[in-house]
C-alpha cells in the first residue's frame, strides 16, 4: 500500500513537471524577427536571411523537379496561408503535388537553415472559384512540422481592427521570388513597400476591372515608385509591423494588367485578400495557441530575454568617485539630455536607468519629438573624457560615458491625454561599457516569480551634500488612498491605480537630500543569490522626491516589466556575430568606393566627414538646432534703395557651391548675395570671428553670387527641372558655416521617411528650423501629381522623386520655395514647395504636443512662503 501511493505521488510529480515543460515548449510566440536586421526596408532589394523568417516558397512538383509557383505564410508549425489560386487548376492541386520550402532565400540554393516539407492537405476555402478572385485564400497543411529556428518563424493571424481604415494610408511589406524585368523569376527573395489607399480611389484607377472584381473582402495598394506586387509574388503576405510584432493582414491576389511586353505595369494597383475577413474560418483549421486572445497580451519569451541580463553582476553599489571628487555609489544611475555638440556636453533634462549594456528606462515627457538630438550620461554627473588622479591618497574621479540613442520606445497609451502610462524604454546606438565599475545595470525582476508588491527597504537616488555623494536616501511607502488624499487637499487629482506608487522621505532624510531630475530611480535592496542586490521599483515622475510636504509619485515598473521585456530585443547582442549594418559605414564604404572610380575627380569638392553636421547654439537665449547649410538669397531690385529682398531659400552642398530653385531668374534681380548664419540683414552689426550673438547666429556670411547654372531642361511653363546651381564669389568660412551631405550615389539615396526633416525659418527666433516627416506629409509622386491636377496646374512631377506637404504656422514659420529637406544620415536633398496658396495642400500646422511633467501645486506653506 505505501509504495502505491508512493508510485501515485512520483507519478503526480512527474505529470506535473511534464505539464509545465509542454506548456513552456508549446507556447507559440509570432511576428519577432531572431536575427539582427536593418529596420530599413528598400523598394526591390534583396532580403536578408532571416529578415522574413514567416515566408514560405510553394513549388509544384513536376517529374521529381521543382517548379516555383507561389508564395506563402507560416502561421503555425504545420500550416502555411496562401491565395487559393496558387493552388487550384482545374481542380485543387493534389498534396503529393506540391512542395513547402521554408527558411528560403535563394531560389535554388538550399542553405543551411533552409526547410522543404511535403503537403500532407491543401485546403481551399470552400466559395472560392476557377476564374475569380472572389475568396481568394487556402490553407496548406504540412506532412511534417516545421522546425523553429533563427530563419524559420510564424507571423502573426490579424486578431486586430478589421476596418480598412485602421491600414489605409499606411505601407505594409510584401515579399516573394516575383518576376523580374527580364520576366523571369528572381534568383533571390526580395521586399517591397506597398500603400493600402481607398477603394474608391483603387476602382477609380482601373474601373473595367477593379469596378467588377473588388469586394469588401479585398484590399488595394499601390507599389512605390515602380515597385510592384507580380507574378510569383501571388500568395505571399502583405505584412505590418505593430509595437515590434508583424502581423499578416492580406495576401497577394491578382495585379490587373501586363505591359505590351508581358510585364507586370508598375503603375496598377494589386488587389490582395484581406485575411481579416477570414478569421472565423481560418481558426477552423490552425493551432489555437497562435490566437492571441487580446491585441492588449505581451507574448514575453522569457528564456529569451535572460541572455539580456547578468544577475550576477546588477545591483551592486560601486565605490569609485565621480568628477568633481563625488562619491558614485549607483553606477546605473544616467542623465539624459540634449546633446550641445559645441562642447561635447549635455543640457541634463532627466534622470534615467541602466538596465542592461544595451537599454535603459526613465519618463516619456523627457522625449519630446522637437528634433533635438538627445545623449545618456552615465558613470557620473558631469563629463569627464579622462581618469583624473591628483591625489594618491585619494581615488582617481573615474571617466563618464556619453552614448547616443539607437531609438526611443514611448509606451502606446501614453499621450497629451493619457499621463499615467509615463514610461520610455531607451536603446543606444552603442553598448555601454558595464566593466568599469562606475557604470554597471540595476536589477529588474525578469520572470514573473521574483516579482513582488512588497514595499519594504525602499530608497530614492539622491545627491548629498555632505559627504558629497550620488547615494541612495531611505523611504516610507505611502498607501495609495493616503496619498490621493493629500493631493486632493492641495486641490491636485491624482489617479495611481497599480501604475503608480508614492513613498515619502523623512524629516531628517530630507535635512541633506539634494533633489535630483524627474526620473530617479526607486530602488528596493533586495536578498538575492546570497547577496544584498538593488531592484528597479519604479522612477519619479514629478521630481519631488527629497519633499516632506507632499508624498513623491513613482512609475511602477512592476506594472510595465513585460512591456519593457518585450522590447528589449535579445539578437541586439548578436551584433557582432554578423556582418555590420551600419548605415553610417556603409555610406562611407559607397563615398570610399566612388573615390576609386574614373572620373570621380570632384567628389573632391565635398567632404563627407563634416558636411551635414547640425550644431546647438549655446549662447542664444532660446537654445535651438543651428543648420550651417540653410541659407537665404537676398537682393536689392533697385541699387538706390536700401531695402533687401529675400528671392528664394538656398542649400549649400560646397565650400562654393549651393542649390537654390531656377524659376527666380524671372524675377528682375540684381546684386545676389548669399547670405547665410545669422538671417538678419543689418548693415551696422559687425560679426568678428567667432562671434555668437543674437545676430551673428553663428556667423553672418554675405557672399555675392559669381555665376548662375541654370538646369538645361527647366520649363518656367510647368517648373519641371526647376533647380539651379548657384557658384559663389568665395568660399564660406568654416567652420561655423558647413555644406550639407550631396546623395552623390544609389547607396546614399535610400531614404526612410521617420528620418527626414523638412526645414521652414522660424519668425520668432530668427532661424531655420527642421520638421520630422511623416505619412501625414510625405508622399509618393504619382499622389502628388494628383492633388497637383486638382489645382489644374499643367506641372508635371515626372523628375520628382519626394514631394512634402508644408506645414506651417502662419504666424510664426516662413517658407519659401528652395527649402531643404533632409535624412537623419545627415544626406540632403532639395524638393519643390507646394505652393502656399492652397487651404487644402498647405494646412495650419497641429504638432503633436508631449507633455512636459505634470504640474504640482504648491502646498499652503511654499504658496506663502514665496508671497512673502
Amino acid at each position: 500500500m505505501r509504495s502505491r501511493i508512493w508510485i501515485l505521488a512520483l507519478l503526480g510529480i512527474v505529470l506535473r513537471m511534464i505539464i509545465e515543460t509542454s506548456a513552456q515548449e508549446y507556447r507559440v510566440i509570432c511576428g519577432r524577427r531572431k536575427v539582427k536586421t536593418s529596420y530599413l526596408i528598400q523598394n526591390g532589394l534583396d532580403a536578408k536571411p532571416g529578415h522574413w523568417p514567416w515566408h514560405a516558397a510553394i513549388f509544384y512538383i513536376k517529374n521529381d523537379l521543382f517548379d516555383y509557383k507561389c508564395g506563402g505564410s507560416i502561421i503555425d508549425e504545420n500550416t502555411i496561408l496562401t491565395a487559393a489560386h496558387c493552388v487550384f487548376t482545374s481542380g485543387v492541386k493534389r498534396a503529393s503535388e506540391v512542395s513547402i520550402h521554408v527558411g528560403r532565400n535563394h531560389i535554388k540554393e538550399d542553405a543551411e537553415y533552409t526547410q522543404i516539407h511535403d503537403a500532407q492537405d491543401i485546403i481551399v476555402h470552400p466559395k472560392f472559384r476557377s476564374g475569380t478572385i472572389y475568396n481568394d485564400i487556402a490553407l496548406i497543411k504540412l506532412d511534417t512540422s516545421i522546425t523553429w529556428s533563427k530563419f524559420v518563424q510564424p507571423v502573426c493571424l490579424w486578431n486586430l481592427d478589421e476596418s480598412w481604415n485602421t491600414i489605409v494610408g499606411k505601407n505594409g511589406t510584401i515579399v516573394g521570388f516575383g518576376l523580374t524585368e527580364a520576366n523571369t523569376v528572381s534568383e533571390n527573395l526580395k521586399q517591397t513597400l506597398v500603400g493600402v489607399i481607398d477603394g474608391l480611389k483603387c476602382v477609380e484607377k482601373d474601373r473595367d476591372v477593379f469596378g467588377n472584381q473588388l469586394t469588401s473582402n479585398m484590399i488595394c495598394a499601390g507599389g512605390q515608385e515602380g515597385a510592384i506586387a507580380c507574378s510569383g509574388d501571388s500568395g505571399g503576405g502583405m505584412f505590418f509591423e505593430i509595437e515590434g510584432k508583424w502581423f499578416v493582414r492580406g495576401i497577394v491576389s491578382f495585379t490587373p494588367r501586363l505591359t505590351v511586353d508581358g510585364l507586370c505595369d508598375a503603375s496598377t494597383y494589386t488587389a490582395f485578400t484581406d485575411v481579416s475577413k477570414y478569421m472565423d474560418w481560418i481558426t477552423k483549421y490552425v493551432d489555437p495557441r497562435v490566437l492571441s486572445v487580446s491585441s492588449d497580451v505581451i507574448e514575453v519569451d522569457y528564456d529569451e530575454k535572460l541572455e539580456l541580463f547578468d544577475l550576477n553582476t546588477c545591483g551592486l553599489v560601486s565605490s569609485t568617485v565621480a568628477a568633481d571628487g563625488d562619491r558614485w555609489t549607483l553606477p546605473w544611475l544616467g542623465f539624459v539630455g540634449i546633446y550641445k555638440s559645441s562642447d561635447n556636453t549635455i543640457d541634463k533634462r532627466c534622470a534615467v536607468t541602466l538596465l542592461n549594456e544595451w537599454y535603459a528606462v526613465g519618463p516619456a515627457h523627457c522625449f519630446q519629438n522637437d528634433g533635438l538630438e538627445r545623449r545618456v550620461l552615465f558613470g557620473g554627473n558631469s563629463e569627464l573624457t579622462e581618469p583624473i588622479c591628483n591625489n594618491r591618497k585619494k581615488p582617481c574621479q573615474s571617466p563618464t560615458q556619453m552614448l547616443q540613442i539607437q531609438r526611443v520606445i514611448i509606451h502606446p497609451k501614453y499621450s497629451i491625454n493619457n499621463t499615467a502610462d509615463n514610461i520610455a524604454l531607451i536603446e543606444l546606438l552603442n553598448p555601454a561599457d558595464t566593466t568599469q565599475p562606475n557604470v554597471q545595470a540595476i536589477c529588474i525582476p525578469i520572470i514573473p516569480k521574483l516579482r513582488t508588491n512588497k514595499t519594504e527597504d525602499l530608497s530614492i537616488a539622491s545627491h548629498m551634500s555632505f559627504p558629497r555623494s550620488f547615494a541612495s536616501k531611505p523611504v516610507n511607502f505611502i498607501d495609495s488612498n493616503d496619498c490621493t488624499a493629500k493631493y486632493a487637499q492641495e486641490e491636485f487629482s491624482l489617479f495611481l491605480e497599480t501604475k503608480r506608487l508614492c513613498t515619502q522621505i523623512s524629516d531628517r532624510g530630507a535635512q541633506d537630500c539634494i533633489q535630483l531630475k524627474a526620473g530617479g530611480p526607486l530602488q528596493q535592496l533586495r536578498r538575492f543569490n546570497g547577496r544584498r542586490q538593488y531592484f528597479l521599483r519604479g522612477f519619479d515622475l514629478f521630481g519631488r522626491s527629497c519633499s516632506t510636504s507632499l508624498p513623491s509619485v513613482y512609475s511602477n515598473v512592476n506594472n510595465y516589466l513585460d512591456w519593457i521585456l518585450y522590447n528589449m530585443r535579445y539578437d541586439i547582442l548578436e551584433k557582432n556575430d554578423e556582418a555590420p549594418s551600419n548605415e553610417g559605414s556603409d555610406i562611407e564604404d559607397s563615398w570610399n568606393t566612388l573615390h576609386q572610380e574614373p572620373d570621380r575627380e570632384k567628389l573632391s569638392l565635398f567632404n563627407l566627414d563634416t558636411c551635414g553636421v547640425a550644431s546647438l547654439n549655446i549662447d542664444t537665449v532660446d537654445e535651438r538646432t543651428f543648420y550651417p547649410w540653410m541659407g537665404l538669397l537676398a537682393t536689392h531690385k533697385n541699387t538706390m534703395e536700401a531695402i533687401t529682398y529675400i528671392e528664394s531659400a538656398v542649400v549649400l552642398i560646397s565650400d562654393r557651391y549651393a542649390l537654390t530653385p531656377a524659376h527666380i531668374i524671372n524675377n528682375s534681380v540684381s546684386c545676389l548675395k548669399l547670405q547665410l548664419g545669422s538671417m538678419i540683414d543689418s548693415s551696422d552689426v559687425v560679426c568678428e570671428e567667432g562671434d555668437e550673438s543674437t545676430l551673428c547666429d553663428p556667423e553672418l556670411q554675405k557672399i555675392p553670387i559669381q555665376r548662375m547654372i541654370v538646369h538645361p531642361q527647366y520649363n518656367a511653363f510647368d517648373n519641371s527641372n526647376n533647380i539651379m546651381l548657384l557658384e559663389l564669389s568665395r568660399p564660406v568660412r568654416k567652420p561655423q558655416i558647413n555644406p550639407v551631405c550631396l546623395p552623390v550615389d544609389d547607396q546614399i539615396r535610400s531614404y526612410d521617411i521617420s528620418d527626414m526633416r523638412a526645414h521652414a525659418f522660424n519668425l520668432l527666433t530668427l532661424n531655420f528650423i527642421a520638421q520630422k516627416l511623416d505619412k501625414h506629409t510625405y508622399f509618393t509622386s504619382s499622389e502628388c501629381q494628383t492633388r497637383w491636377n486638382k489645382l489644374a496646374l499643367n506641372w508635371s512631377l515626372e523628375n520628382v522623386t519626394q514631394c512634402i506637404m508644408a506645414q506651417y504656422s502662419p504666424n510664426t514659420e516662413y517658407s519659401r520655395s528652395g527649402f531643404g529637406c533632409g535624412t537623419g544620415s545627415r544626406i540632403g536633398f532639395v524638393s519643390e514647395s507646394i505652393p502656399e496658396s492652397d487651404p487644402e495642400l498647405v494646412p495650419e500646422s497641429d504638432p503633436e504636443l508631449i507633455p512636459e511633467p505634470e504640474t504640482i501645486p504648491k502646498t499652503k506653506s511654499e504658496s506663502e512662503a514665496i508671497t512673502h
